[in-house]
């Protein structure tokens, strides 16, 4: 299992100039912990964590909430800071058809308690919001329903966001959320991401690849890539009309660095080139006809 988590964390930083991300969590954790410690990275990890709702797997259908949350503490309190201080464990809630609100409320309080992370996935497909709607009685979707329980919290990682309305990009902004926007997953089978608006309103937004099963790479280039030609295509269904200045290349370049360390709560430390920073260095070998020199020459 440690391999199988060596080989993506190698593909993640080594083609992708990743140093440093958040890991939406599975049932192995202590094996990421290792491999993350034996590469040099650094990581945001989390259990996916599931109280309720259908088709859980196996080892998870039993757990009661009491269970995910001593399960939850205990990573935290074997795996957060380890690694000379790279890894860090943050709390994990698999999505709202997986979470009874009690979970939600008592992941939040000792979140805030240990100034740690939530990592979240939120209406990242249709199908959701009309569950949150039809179980938990609110008028729109899961944003709406954290609102109202006031679950929304700046040191809340929101993974795709996709299927939000103008209303819910307020609550997200007002509460300092960070979204994660996955365009290479979201047009496999998730949909457009209101992504303009959501950085016209002063969130925080970067850039994460999902899974394998969802997209095949763990490319964060790639990934800014997308995100640039995506969005730009997506005005055209907001406005009407063609926008090549939507998302430029500069705060593509936003994403894909300082906002992925705001993101993940280690801007302090990481994410630009600044005085008294940190920082990871990769080396790239540019193919001939890539280098600059040749072009130039």
């Amino acid at each position: 299992m440690i391999l199988i988590f060596q080989l993506y964390f190698v593909e993640l930083s080594s083609s992708t100039l990743v140093t440093c991300f958040a890991e939406a969590g599975g049932q192995y954790v202590s094996g990421m912990a290792r491999a993350v410690e034996k590469l040099g990275l650094r990581a945001c990890l989390t259990e996916s964590i599931m109280d309720t709702g259908e088709g859980l797997p196996t080892s998870w259908a039993t757990r009661t909430t009491d269970d995910c949350i001593q399960s939850q503490m205990e990573l935290y309190e074997k795996h957060n800071n380890t690694a000379d201080g790279r890894i860090r464990v943050w709390f994990g809630i698999r999505q709202i058809m997986n979470a009874s609100d009690r979970l939600l409320l008592e992941t939040r309080n000792m979140a805030q308690e240990l100034k740690t992370g939530i990592h979240m996935h939120v209406a990242e497909i249709p199908y959701e919001n009309q569950f949150v709607k039809g179980n938990r009685k609110v008028e729109h979707g899961t944003v709406t329903h954290l609102e109202k329980i006031n679950f929304l919290q700046n040191n809340l990682l929101s993974a795709h966001t996709v299927w939000v309305d103008d209303t819910e990009i307020g609550f997200l902004s007002r509460a300092g959320v960070k979204v994660s926007h996955c365009p290479a997953s979201a047009m496999r089978m998730l949909g457009f991401a209101p992504i303009r608006e959501m950085l016209e309103s002063g969130i925080c937004v970067s850039l994460g690849t999902d899974g394998a099963p969802s997209n095949n790479r763990m490319s964060i280039v790639d990934e800014m890539y997308l995100a640039s030609l995506i969005n730009k295509g997506r005005e055209v269904y907001a406005k009407g009309t063609t926008d090549p200045t939507a998302l430029p290349a500069e705060t593509i370049l936003k994403m894909g660095t300082i906002n992925g360390a705001k993101t993940v709560l280690w801007d302090s430390e990481i994410g630009s080139l600044e005085t008294g920073k940190k920082v990871g260095l990769l080396k790239l070998q540019l193919g001939l006809c890539c280098s600059p020199k040749w072009i130039l020459s």
